[in-house]
């Protein structure tokens, strides 16, 4: 779970700012790109055909961040077109919806310079909105940030009949809770990912670098992340911590990080608040907020000395 005024649209760019600051890099274009080739390929039985319309329409025209979401989810051309194909309910009823995000660019900039007075050594990122295929709402990659647009902008209006009870389940709750409300949330998660070493080795490393952002981004925008798990792991959090415990070492994270909740595991993606209650206690813990911060972000996710102090450094 990586962020954010003046709307200028020239090559589908969105780029300006106040005289002071300098706006985030935000893209849009995908979006419409998507639409243009979505209204080509249902006009066609032909599979052939919608493949072509998809890929010149909207592959072969897409930014650098839609190519970046693609290999970094394994979008596959033919994927992309199955879940179009399939699924023709959800996206007439999200379509208008993702429009919505051309309006969030002013948004962002003044939680972006409140992200670099809290951490001045900030390097640049851009902020890619594309449509993806249900496998994300927003990642990274290298200095790009990459949102699923038609993850996003999801609310309780959309239709998600089309798909397996599972799916159903996971798409309700997420859009219930209108995740475009909480949009300059996620980029500054995904934002604070961008200047991350986020490869963890094991369920401890790996929580600890989501929480970190979790927890950052609290302190720029003064609000938790709207998601279950920020409201379930407070009111159960002493049976967490023993579990956790119990299994930080291990190299699988899939009971605890980008799962979905079962039986077994009420509340999805209970690393995240693992993670953040970590980062938090570490960083109160601390005398020097600023060097707290930096040592949160700039933690090397893949050395096990250096996880293994923070660990213990912050008590939990």
């Amino acid at each position: 779970m990586k962020h954010i005024l003046s709307l200028l649209v020239a090559g589908f760019c969105i780029s300006a700012a106040s005289a002071q600051q300098q706006a985030p890099t935000v893209f849009t274009s995908d979006v419409d790109n998507f639409w243009n080739a979505y209204d080509s390929i249902r006009s066609t039985n032909d599979s052939l055909k919608q493949l072509e319309y998809l890929n010149k329409l909207y592959i072969e025209k897409g930014t650098p961040g839609l190519a970046g979401f693609r290999k970094v989810k394994n979008y596959t051309d033919t994927y992309y077109l199955k879940v179009i194909r399939n699924y023709p309910k959800f996206w007439n009823s999200i379509r208008g919806n993702t429009y919505k995000v051309k309006t969030l660019a002013p948004q962002f900039g003044p939680s972006i310079a409140k992200l670099k007075k809290l951490y001045p050594e900030l390097k640049p990122a851009q902020i890619y909105f594309t449509i993806g295929a249900l496998r994300s709402g927003g990642t990274t990659k290298d200095s790009m940030v990459l949102i699923g647009s038609e993850m996003l902008t999801g609310d309780s209006t959309i239709d998600i009949s089309e798909f397996s009870p599972g799916m159903q389940k996971f798409l309700g709750n997420y859009f219930k809770t209108n995740p475009i409300k909480s949009a300059v949330l996620l980029n500054i998660h995904e934002y604070v990912h961008t200047q991350q070493r986020c490869y963890g080795y094991n369920l401890l490393s790996q929580a600890i670098c989501e929480g970190a952002c979790d927890f950052i981004t609290e302190l720029v925008t003064g609000q938790k992340i709207p998601l279950p798990y920020m409201e379930y792991g407070p009111k159960n959090d002493q049976a967490i911590r023993e579990r956790f415990k119990s299994e930080m070492l291990s190299p699988s994270w899939d009971n605890w990080l980008y799962n979905s909740a079962s039986e077994n595991t009420p509340v999805s993606d209970l690393g995240y608040y693992v993670g953040y209650t970590i980062c938090k206690s570490y960083y109160n813990k601390q005398k020097d907020k600023p060097k707290a911060i930096r040592e949160i972000i700039e933690l090397n996710y893949g050395d096990s000395t250096a996880v293994t102090n923070f660990f213990k450094q912050s008590g939990y």
